[in-house]
This record gives structure tokens, sequence and C-alpha cells, in this order.
């Protein structure tokens, strides 16, 4: 009898799962959410960052956490400083794609479309997977403040960079001739070798975004 009313149980646990909608069964089935892109490929997030060791308490023994780093960008249709990065994120995305890295751009703005992404996809010649995040999760999870910024999460949950892709502007309205220090490449680098990045924070100038 016992063993008969496990069975039973367990059956109507598969047959209750089986008739949640497919994101329901996701939340059940893994930590974290899932968030698609505007070509339908799937991306999962964890629902909270893990804490970090400090950099400095990290000795010669560790290693890099195994499988992919997302690389996220910040973008907006109209703001004129992540667009003017955007170049120099694809060079960097075909410099570090083949080493674990998988690189994201993810609109939060709420207004904007999945053909409006598109048309922006394809006009800045973007390769990577564009995001629409509407409910700013991603903003939320990482702490970003401005379009252009980019986060770097390992598959542990860890926020590994959070910041500017390099030095170039200074501010809003002034930027130098070339940039003087590439922190994100110089962060990538870093955890491909050491699985965590020397300078882990620094300050991005773009479009402000405001919590919801």
């Amino acid at each position: 009898m016992l063993k008969w009313n496990l069975l039973t149980a367990h059956l109507a646990i598969l047959l209750l799962t089986a008739l949640l909608p497919a994101h329901a069964q996701i939340q059940v089935q893994a930590h974290g959410f899932l968030l698609k892109d505007i070509k339908d490929g799937e991306h999962q997030f964890p629902e909270s960052l893990a804490e970090l060791e400090p950099a400095e308490a990290l000795n010669s023994t560790h290693k890099p956490v195994t499988g992919k780093y997302k690389v996220l960008m910040f973008i907006g249709l109209d703001c004129p400083i992540a667009n003017f990065f955007l170049p120099e994120w694809e060079r960097i995305n075909k410099d570090y794609a083949q080493k674990g890295f998988d690189f994201i751009c993810v609109h939060e703005l709420a207004d904007v479309t999945k053909t409006a992404a598109l048309k922006h996809q394809t006009d800045y010649q973007i390769t990577a997977p564009v995001i629409l995040d509407p409910e700013r999760k991603l903003m939320k999870l990482t702490g970003v403040k401005v379009l252009s910024e980019v986060a770097v999460l390992d598959e542990a949950g860890h926020l590994l960079y959070r910041g500017r892709l390099n030095d170039q502007y200074i501010g809003p309205g002034k930027k130098r001739l070339a940039p003087t220090v590439h922190d994100l490449r110089n962060a990538l680098s870093d955890i491909e070798r050491q699985g965590f990045a020397t300078q882990s924070r620094t300050t991005a100038v773009g479009c402000y975004l405001e919590r919801k």
C-alpha cells in the first residue's frame, strides 16, 4: 500500500509539471530565469549573484570556473554613447568569442520593439544575440546604471566585471581621440587566465537608466 501511494504521488507530480506552462517548468527545473533573444535563442541567468571571494584572497591554486562566461552590454536604440561603442564591442566579440565568452546585447527600455531591435542590430552589424528585457531583470541583477555599461558573469553567478568598455568617453559629450585603457579587454584577458578580473569595477559613461 505504501509503495502504491508513493507511486501515485510521483505520477501526480509528473502530471502537474507537464500541465504547467513552459516558462513555469523552466523555473521548476533550474534556478534563475530564462530570457529569449529576438531570434528566439534561450539564455539562462541566475536569480541572484553569488558572493565572489576578493581577488587579493585568491591564491595561485585558484582555477577559473569551467564553462561559458556571459558578457552583457546594455544598449539603446537612440543612446549615442552606447551606439558609439558598438563597433569596438564587435571587435572584442570577434577576439574573445572562441575563448569561452558568450556576448549578448541587452535592451532594457520597455518601448523597444522586436522590429526596432532587429533593425538596430542590422544597422550596427551586431552579431551577438540581442535580448529585450523590459522588466529590467538583468539591470537589477548586475547593478548597471547606464546604457553602454558591460557586465561579465560566470556560470556560478559571480559578477566578475562591471563597467566601461574603455576610457575613450571622459563624460557626456567629452571623449578622447582614442582610448588609453581598454578595460573590458583587460578584464576578459584576466578572467581567461586566472578566473577573475584584477580591475573588476570601473565607471561607465552613457545614457542613465532609471530604476523601475
